[in-house]
């Protein structure tokens, strides 16, 4: 298995836009794929969440799985997340992403 981690210093910048065409590019040819954005801010109050960058990147990969495995962590504020968290009083534990990964 190959895996690839997108990342960059600032929202906006393009990495969801850009995993959406490699993902829909792999797919092109005849590769499964499957995708992850272990954290997502700016998704709205905890009752009506939207992570809508992992919804969109769940679609490009053609994946059907429980949000909570693409994105464990969602937060309302439109913030860095250990910011957005901590709104919520929440810490971001890497065993809780590495666990929805696997």
């Amino acid at each position: 298995m190959s895996g690839f981690f997108i990342t960059g210093t600032d929202t906006g910048v393009g990495k969801t836009f850009f995993t959406k065409g490699l993902t829909t590019a792999l797919r092109r040819r005849g590769m499964r794929v499957g995708v992850m954005k272990p954290v997502e801010t700016g998704c709205g109050p905890s009752e009506k969440r939207h992570p809508t960058d992992a919804l969109a990147l769940a679609t490009a990969a053609g994946n059907d799985f429980d949000v909570s495995l693409v994105c464990p962590y969602q937060f309302e504020a439109p913030l860095a997340p250990e910011v957005a968290a901590r709104l919520e009083g929440q810490e971001i534990d890497s065993q809780i992403i590495l666990t929805a990964y696997q």
